[in-house]
């Protein structure tokens, strides 16, 4: 990966945005050519929505631009960016980081804080209740707990279906294993009649799954801090 590739890699969106603003389309769309598809698309969602399409329309315009403009417009950028990023700490993802904290208190305070949080910002809160225990984590739930979880899931056999599909090899065996021969022959029935789908069905499957498990610990039957384990652990 070249220097300017890892540069953007490494940088906040914000500060991308911040330091592209009183920039042009042409010199926007230089530099996203002069990174690596990964990057340039993090650049191009940097930009506000209405500059987002007139970059876009100029990578098509664009064939042939002279060198010593390229040079000019990647030492500028360049430069912005290391000195917006170096004026500013990033903490990473927050959502991540909270959700990261809450697994590691007793359930009861996660309760407590989350009902707080709740009150404040419902989807906030819901987006760390997503990272704090997601679909792939089933993977390391004990047998015990994941067979009275899917005793409720497989009353939907459509949305485990569409939410297996996008699970690793792992999850799914984990998941067939601690089903019911019966229960397990219809759902690989069901998973054969989906067909195509897309990510967000998947998405969709996957977050009507992680509602039931929800319900399960609001009730007090699920505890991720006593029925999961950590990997290796």
């Amino acid at each position: 990966m070249d220097e300017l590739t890892q540069l953007v890699e490494r940088t906040h969106p914000r500060v991308l945005g911040e330091a592209l603003k009183e920039e042009d389309e042409l010199s926007i769309a230089i530099f996203m050519l002069s990174v690596d598809h990964d990057q340039a698309a993090k650049i191009l969602s940097s930009l506000p929505e209405e500059k987002q399409g007139l970059v876009a329309a100029m990578i098509l315009k664009m064939d042939l631009v002279p060198q010593n403009m390229v040079e000019e417009v990647i030492s500028r950028i360049k430069g912005k960016i290391e000195e917006m990023a170096s004026k500013v700490v990033s903490f990473g993802d927050p959502t991540q980081w909270l959700a990261e904290i809450l697994s590691r208190i007793s359930p009861d305070r996660q309760r407590r804080i989350i009902s707080t949080l709740e009150a404040q910002d419902p989807k906030a809160a819901e987006a760390v209740l997503e990272r704090r225990f997601t679909f792939e984590d089933l993977r390391r739930v004990s047998d015990t707990a994941l067979r009275l979880i899917l005793r409720l899931v497989s009353k939907d056999l459509h949305s485990l279906a569409l939410a297996l599909r996008g699970a690793s090899e792992e999850t799914r065996e984990k998941i067939f294993r601690n089903l019911p021969e019966e229960i397990l022959q219809m759902l690989q029935d069901e998973m054969d009649t989906l067909g195509e789908i897309s990510a967000k069905d998947v998405e969709e499957g996957q977050r009507r799954v992680m509602m039931i498990i929800r319900r399960l610990e609001n009730e007090g039957l699920f505890d991720p801090t006593r029925d999961i384990a950590e990997i290796g652990g």
